[in-house]
């Protein structure tokens, strides 16, 4: 008599497991992956950066902070 060692979901955990491992390996061979994690750190070094080598002051509150970061998001948008 045949055993039927089916068990309902563990076919769907293996099989997300193994399609997520195969985009993951895609994408790190192709460098995508470290490009956008650098992307990641950069832009917002860019916003920490930039005012103080250009000789100006960072907000004095929460929101203009908040405003001068925000402002750029627009333009991360459209590039993306």
């Amino acid at each position: 008599m045949a055993v039927n060692h089916y068990i309902p979901g563990v076919d769907d955990f293996k099989n997300t497991y193994l399609t997520i491992k195969f985009e993951l390996l895609k994408h790190i061979k192709r460098k995508r992956i470290l490009i956008t994690l650098i992307i990641a750190i950069l832009i917002p070094l860019i916003f920490f950066a930039v005012p103080p080598l250009l000789g100006l002051d960072y907000a004095d509150t929460a929101n203009g902070f908040a405003s001068s970061n925000l402002g750029f998001i627009n333009m991360l948008i459209i590039i993306s």
